[in-house]
């Protein structure tokens, strides 16, 4: 599978996409010491149907998506370039993981007769968790600084990504025994 990019601007995560320094098109700032960088991952979700489409949709992988928008990413020039890239490509990674968690919740607790707005609380949820996942990553690594510590998140979050395979954009779940 390709990754997709949509008009340029915005790259769908792929498991094979690996995120480089030219995927960071804003124009850095750089004001402060220290070489920074900002990667614009987020989950996006969205549908459109009528309500007895909706009654009779349980799997809505393919409406949700993790993405980086290019044009909003920015990332400063220097020396820990390729730790910041790792950082980057790590916090992108973990939006996929949140997004097939988000797509997880939502087979399972989709019903026929569910609210239109079903999905907004684990959404909202997952995302919380993802921040807090993401901030503690950050201290555990001092922000990409520690190359082995970095390394090991990240290894463990594609496993849990793996772990969830049949909850990625193109795959439909199996049905549950029970």
């Amino acid at each position: 599978m390709t990754h997709r990019v949509v008009a340029q601007d915005v790259i769908e995560w792929s498991p094979t996409y690996r995120l480089t320094k030219a995927d960071f098109q804003l124009k850095p700032s750089n004001a402060g010491n220290g070489q920074r960088y900002y990667a614009a991952c987020q989950m996006d979700f969205s549908y459109r149907m009528s309500n007895y489409e909706f009654m009779f949709t349980k799997n809505f992988n393919r409406f949700s998506r993790a993405i980086f928008n290019r044009k909003a990413s920015w990332m400063d020039e220097g020396p820990l370039t390729d730790r910041l890239l790792d950082m980057a490509q790590l916090d992108f990674d973990l939006v996929e993981l949140y997004t097939r968690k988000i797509r997880k919740r939502m087979y399972e607790e989709k019903r026929a007769f569910s609210n239109g707005d079903f999905y907004q609380q684990a959404i909202n949820e997952l995302q919380r968790l993802y921040s807090e996942r993401l901030a503690q990553i950050v201290r555990d690594t001092d922000g990409g600084q520690s190359e082995v510590r970095t390394r090991e998140i990240h290894e463990q979050i594609v496993r849990e990504i793996n772990e969830l395979d049949e909850y990625c954009k193109e795959c439909k779940p199996a049905k549950k025994k029970g």
